[in-house]
C-alpha cells in the first residue's frame, strides 16, 4: 500500500474512533478527507494496475470512505473498457459484486453521509445488477441490511425502499419486505429551503431526534423523488401483503394511494390500487368498505366509471347469489387477465362461502350443521364435505365457532359461534391487549414525527406566504416565526400538497 493511501486510511480509521473531536471539528476533517481521496484515487498506481483486490486491504466499518471511492472508480474504469452497464464483474458471483455485498453489512452509517451519491450509486448498482442477472433475491438481504444500517427507524422515504419493495416482489421473497414495510414512513428528504429557514446546516456526524435531519435531498443518500414513485411504493408493498394474505394491511397501503390528492384526474397507478383495493375489502371484510374520507365524490366518480367490473362483481358477492358471483367473474374474465388480478378474483370467489357463515354467526348464537346447509346452502363443496369445511374454517381462525358432536351419532353435529365469555374470545382479547399496547407504542412514536412535521410545514414558503396573505387581509400584523412554527392550516384546498415530490 502506498504512502500516501496509508496515510488516509489512518485518519479514516481515526474518524471512527472519535468520540472526543467536536462534531464541527469531524466535519471539517471528513470533508478534507473526501476532497484528498477524489484527487489521490486515479493517481495511485496501486489501485489503477492490482484490480479490485487491492480493497481486501481496506476494512469497510473502518475505512468507509476510501472503501467507497476506490470500488467507484474500479466500476467506472471497467463500464468504460467494456460499454457495459453491467458487466460480468458487477453482476452477482463478480469480484465487485461481492466486495459491494462485503461493504453493504458493514459501513459506517456516519461516514457515508459525507458521500450520499457513492453510497446510493453503490446500493443501486446491486439491486439492478442482480436484476439485470435475474437474480434479484441475492440482493435483498445486504440491501436491506444497508437501509437499516443508515437509518434504524427507515421514517424517512427513500429511493431505495423502492428498489428493494421491487426486488422482493421479482423474487417472490415477500416476508424478507416486512421489516421494511412494517416501518411507517413519516418524512420525505426536505429540500433546502428547511435548512435556510432554519438558518443553519445539519452537522452530519452529530446525534438528531430524526433521521430527516440528515436524509435530506441534498445528502444524495436518495434520488429524486416522484409522485409517481411515492405511489408505486404503497401499491407493491399492498401487493406483497396480499400474496402473504394480510388484506387489512394492504387496505391501508392502497387506501394511501387512492386517497392521494389530485388536481384533475387520477393516475393510472391510482386506478389500480382501486381495482385492487375492492378485491381486497371483500378478502378482509366480505363486502365493499366505505371509501377514505379524503376522497371527494369527484374522484370516487372517475374510480367507479373506469372499474365497473370490479363494482359489479362487489355487488354480486354482496348480493349472496353464487350464480350471479359465478356469471361476473366468467363474463370479466379478459378484464381480470389484462389487469393480473385473476388469481385475487378467484380468491374472492372462494371466500364467498367462508362469509355466508360469517353472517350466520351475526344472526345465531348456536344452530345445527343442518340448519346451516339450509341457511347458507352450499355452492362450491359437496354436501357430505360441509362439516369438513366448516371444521377447516375454524382451525385457519376463518370462523370464530366450535362444532359439538352429539352422543347420539342420529343427530346433527352443534355449530356454535364463539360468546363473549368463550375461551376462545379470551385469547382473541388477550390478542388484541398485546396489539393495543403496541399500538401505544408505535403511535407515540408516530406523534413525535407528527410534531416534527408540524413544525416544517408551519416554516415552509406557502405556509407563510398564506399566513402574510391573511394577515394583510385581516389588516393584523404577523407574528413572530414562534408562533408562525406552530401549525394550524392555511394551505389552500385546490393546492397539491404532494407536488414537493415531483
Amino acid at each position: 500500500m502506498t504512502e500516501a493511501l496509508s496515510q488516509i486510511c489512518s485518519i479514516s480509521s481515526q474518524l471512527h474512533h472519535s468520540d472526543e473531536i467536536a462534531d464541527q471539528d469531524y466535519d471539517i476533517q471528513t470533508h478534507d478527507l473526501l476532497t484528498q481521496l477524489r484527487q489521490i484515487i486515479p493517481t495511485v498506481s496501486d489501485i489503477r494496475s492490482d484490480s479490485p483486490d487491492f480493497l481486501d486491504n481496506l476494512n469497510p466499518s473502518l475505512h468507509s470512505l476510501p472503501y467507497l471511492l476506490i470500488w467507484g472508480y474500479h466500476v467506472c474504469s471497467i463500464r468504460s473498457e467494456t460499454g457495459n452497464p453491467f458487466p460480468e464483474d458487477v453482476r452477482p458471483g463478480g469480484n465487485l459484486w461481492s466486495k459491494a455485498v462485503h461493504f453493504l453489512t458493514g459501513f459506517d452509517p456516519v461516514q457515508v453521509r459525507y458521500a450520499g451519491s457513492e453510497w446510493r450509486e453503490l446500493v443501486e448498482l446491486v439491486g439492478q445488477s442482480a436484476l439485470a442477472a435475474s437474480k434479484p433475491f441475492l440482493a435483498i438481504q445486504p440491501i436491506r441490511e444497508a437501509i437499516f444500517r443508515l437509518d434504524s427507524s427507515c421514517s424517512v422515504f427513500t429511493s431505495t425502499h423502492l428498489l428493494l419493495v421491487k426486488l422482493c416482489l421479482h423474487a417472490r421473497a415477500y416476508k424478507h419486505a416486512l421489516p421494511i414495510l412494517d416501518k411507517p414512513i413519516c418524512h420525505f428528504p426536505a429540500g433546502p429551503e428547511h435548512s435556510q429557514l432554519e438558518n443553519q446546516q445539519p452537522t452530519l456526524r452529530a446525534c438528531h431526534e430524526s433521521s430527516a435531519q440528515i436524509l435530506r435531498k441534498s445528502s444524495g443518500l436518495s434520488a429524486k423523488i416522484t409522485y409517481r414513485e411515492h405511489l408505486e411504493y404503497f401499491l407493491n408493498g399492498a401487493m406483497i401483503y396480499m400474496a402473504l394474505k394480510q388484506w387489512k394491511k394492504a387496505l391501508h397501503f392502497l387506501s394511501i394511494v387512492i386517497s392521494s390528492p389530485v388536481i384533475s384526474s387520477v393516475s393510472m397507478v391510482m386506478v389500480e390500487a382501486y381495482k385492487k383495493w375492492i378485491l381486497a375489502s371483500l378478502l378482509e371484510n366480505g363486502r365493499l368498505t366505505q371509501t377514505p374520507a379524503a376522497i371527494s365524490s369527484h374522484t370516487i366518480k372517475i374510480y367507479r366509471s373506469i372499474t365497473k367490473p370490479y363494482i359489479t362483481l362487489a355487488g354480486a358477492f354482496e348480493s349472496g347469489d353464487f350464480s350471479r358471483l359465478e356469471a361476473e367473474v366468467d363474463i370479466a374474465r379478459p378484464f381480470w387477465h389484462m389487469d393480473g388480478n385473476t388469481g385475487l378474483v378467484l380468491q374472492v370467489v372462494n371466500a364467498f362461502e367462508k362469509f355466508r357463515y360469517h353472517r350466520l354467526g351475526g344472526t345465531f348464537a348456536a344452530l345445527t350443521v343442518s340448519d346451516a346447509m339450509e341457511r347458507a346452502p352450499s355452492c362450491s363443496v359437496r354436501l357430505t364435505n360441509i362439516e369438513q369445511f366448516i371444521a377447516t374454517l375454524i382451525m385457519s381462525k376463518a370462523l370464530n365457532a366450535t362444532l359439538s358432536h352429539p352422543n347420539d351419532l342420529t343427530k346433527s353435529t352443534m355449530l356454535r359461534f364463539s360468546s363473549l365469555g368463550s375461551s376462545a374470545s379470551v385469547s382473541k382479547d388477550s390478542l388484541t391487549q398485546s396489539q393495543l399496547v403496541g399500538g401505544g407504542w408505535s403511535l407515540a412514536s408516530l406523534m413525535t414525527h407528527v410534531e416534527e412535521g408540524d413544525y416544517i410545514l408551519g416554516m415552509s414558503k406557502e405556509y407563510i406566504e398564506t399566513l402574510q396573505k391573511n394577515q394583510k387581509q385581516t389588516g393584523s400584523p404577523l407574528k413572530d416565526s414562534k408562533d408562525v412554527g406552530s401549525f394550524s392550516g392555511g394551505f389552500d384546498i385546490e393546492e397539491d400538497i404532494m407536488g414537493d415530490l415531483c
